[in-house]
């Protein structure tokens, strides 16, 4: 079974107009992740070109996370607390990667 990182790296070799197999493959394995290890929260999870972005509410607390475009930032993403499921511009924003994403939302909430 691939991990995060690797689902990542093969997202960051593709190019092209439209989203490649391997981002969705990416995407899906990132939301996949954050919705097994938070089962009891709701997880709100949208794939995009080569990106991914989602919210994770435990009661009142709700944090944002993003992995932009896989080509140029690779396995690198960010974490926050937000208002909502409507916030995207929340927080000070939280570096994180795929090896830690899970504890650092896990931190937050």
């Amino acid at each position: 079974m691939k991990t995060l990182n690797q689902y990542i790296k093969l997202a960051g070799e593709t190019s092209g107009t439209t989203n490649s197999q391997e981002s969705k493959n990416a995407s899906n394995a990132i939301g996949r992740a954050i919705k097994k290890a938070f089962p009891n929260c709701k997880v709100t999870h949208s794939v995009g070109h080569f990106y991914c972005t989602g919210f994770v509410r435990n009661g009142e607390k709700v944090v944002y996370y993003s992995f932009s475009d896989y080509r140029f930032f690779g396995d690198s993403g960010i974490i926050r607390y937000a208002r909502d499921e409507k916030d995207y511009t929340g927080q000070e924003n939280i570096s994180v990667n795929s090896g830690n994403i899970v504890s650092k939302i896990g931190g937050l909430l």
